[in-house]
């Protein structure tokens, strides 16, 4: 496969690191990122997709994604991850591999 960004052909390359975002089932993180700054814009982003989630004015098949505890879900997972590294909102990853830091003191 061959890709190109701005008319020029790109280089093969791999990721250093992949993580999986946890979703919607509980799974211990192996590593939480503070999103406190960003949360209102993660949900607003979220709610651009507004016909999928809840809409108490629309009759039809109800998902869990429409149900109005959705987006408390949504918001309670940010806050417990978030409390556990000390900050508001947290998102949590797994790694299939051990992660690694150059400097302890980058760690909260």
């Amino acid at each position: 496969i061959e890709t190109e960004y701005d008319r020029q052909s790109q280089a093969a390359h791999r990721p250093r690191l992949l993580l999986q975002y946890i979703q919607d089932r509980y799974l211990k993180p192996d590593i939480i990122v503070d999103i406190t700054e960003y949360m209102d814009k993660k949900l607003e982003s979220i709610k651009a997709f507004k016909t999928q989630f809840y809409n108490p004015d629309v009759d039809g098949l109800q998902t869990y994604i429409s149900s109005p505890e959705f987006f408390e879900t949504v918001v309670g997972r940010s806050r417990e991850f978030g409390k556990s590294i000390g900050a508001t909102f947290g998102e949590g990853f797994t790694s299939r591999k051990l992660l690694g830091v150059d400097n302890l003191f980058d760690l909260r």
